[in-house]
This record gives C-alpha cells, structure tokens and sequence, in this order.
C-alpha cells in the first residue's frame, strides 16, 4: 500500500470513524466547518455517528454532515477524504467576518466567489484563476432565503489563512475591491470541488464585523444573534439539499469558472 493510501485511511479514521463507514455516507453533504458539525446533526432525524461526522434524514431526504475544523489545511483535509467518495452535492456552513459596516452580526453571506488568500490552492491552480461557488446552489439557497425573508448578502469574500492580520489598512483595501466577507475555508473548498467534479457552495453566519469592531462574544445580545442566524443557515441549507431537479437553470447560469486577474491582496498588507 502508498504512502498516500495510508494517509487517505488515515484521514478517513479522522473524518469518518474509519474506512468501514465510507459506504453508508450519501450524495448530499453539509460540512460543518469550525467543528459545527454536531449542531448542525442536531437537526436531522434517524441519524447515526460515523466517527466526528453524521447521517440522517431531513424530511426523507438521507443527507452527511462532514466534520471539519477551521482553515484551509482543516478543509482540503476533509475535501481529500471525500474526493472519491460517490457525494456529488455540497454546502458548506460556517462563520464569516463581514467588513461592509451595514452587515451585522447574524446577518447571512452567501459567497459567490472566494478570492484566494490562503496558498493551499497554489498546489492545485495557477494563480490569477478563481473559483466561483456553484450558481445551481446559490440559486437554490437565494429562491429559500427569499421565500423565508430572510436577511441575506451575496458577493465576493476573501479566504485568508491569518484572522489575526485583518488590520484597518487590509480591510480598507477588501472594501475598495468590493469584497464584503473575510472567511478562512471557501476558496479551498470551492477550487476542490470543482477538480473534484462536485458541486459546492457555502452559507455563513456573521460572527463579527472588523470595520465596526462588533463582535458575537461582546455582548449576550449579539451572541443570540449569531445563533438564531446559524439556525437560519442551518433550515436554509437543509431545504436547499431537497432534489435537485434543476437542469433549466444551467443554461441561465453559465460556468462555474471565473477567468481573469486576481488582485494580489496579500502584498498590499
């Protein structure tokens, strides 16, 4: 057996409880992304633990929830483990620092592209190519927001690998390119999947906003917040998991690929 092979069963162990369970996990996943996994299982039915992760049922419907930590090497972690694996459909749930002052804490984002920050993707693409999240999803999820009234923003966010290093001057700079989150997974996530010939997108939770200093551990009032618009995400994703009929809108939406320059905006820290 190849090093890589025992990696890959190794990773499956972390991920999965082992290479055993790998046959019971289905087409449709949610990953839960900063070990949000159990919160979000919390609101399936019938379900069983595959070591971190989760399957169950959403209104008949057999979904995973995938176990994942917080950052890049945490998501092409889980990204590799499920890579030959038969899922198909993926959203991921997580948390997003949002730098436009009129998003709030619990407000929700959903990205349509991640530019990327982070160098895990630089294994995978050249620079200067961005992926977008998958337009089938997003449409998916904006038609549920809609219907539900939800309060919800969708545009460009940035993948970093260093929340530390969010100072005024780099913000400043996110928000002369129209960039309205700072996250530290989705362009890994969405790159991969891609490659992979799944399709991805995210809905995240803001759990902070840097331009305005707020955040969700501030005050009991703004944490109740960010967990009413966690539940939110949660019921939006799950619905938009329901069949997948759609194949007349692909001819809308056109490519999941963005071509084109990308602003190197880790220079300009």
């Amino acid at each position: 057996m190849s090093w890589e092979e025992n990696y890959l069963n190794e990773v499956y162990s972390w991920r999965f409880g082992g290479k055993k369970n790998i046959s019971k996990i289905p087409q449709r996943a949610i990953i839960g992304l900063g070990g949000s996994a159990s919160k979000i299982a919390s609101f399936l039915k019938n379900k069983i633990k595959l070591g971190p992760s989760f399957v169950g049922t959403y209104k008949g419907e057999k979904i995973a929830v995938l176990a994942c930590g917080m950052g890049a090497a945490e998501i092409e972690t889980t990204m590799g483990a499920i890579g030959k694996l038969p899922i198909k459909y993926l959203i991921a749930i997580g948390w997003v620092g949002a730098i436009d002052p009129k998003i709030k804490v619990g407000d929700l984002i959903l990205p349509t592209i991640a530019l990327r920050g982070e160098n895990t993707t630089d294994y995978y693409l050249p620079r200067g190519i961005n992926i977008s999240s998958n337009k089938i999803f997003n449409y998916k999820l904006e038609q549920n927001l809609i219907r539900e009234k939800i309060k919800y923003f969708k545009g460009r966010v940035f993948t970093t690998p260093a929340p530390f290093k969010e100072t005024p001057q780099f913000i400043k700079i996110l928000q002369e390119n129209k960039i309205i989150g700072v996250e530290m997974e989705c362009s890994v996530l969405f790159t991969l999947s891609k490659l992979q010939g799944k399709r991805a997108s995210a809905l995240l939770v803001v759990s902070d906003n840097p331009s305005t200093s707020n955040t969700h551990a501030i005050s009991d009032s703004l944490e109740k917040k960010e967990e009413k618009g966690f539940e939110r995400a949660v019921n939006m994703v799950l619905e938009s998991m329901l069949g997948n009929n759609l194949s007349s809108v692909i001819k809308k939406i056109g490519s999941d690929f963005v071509h084109g320059a990308q602003h190197d905006l880790i220079k300009k820290r």
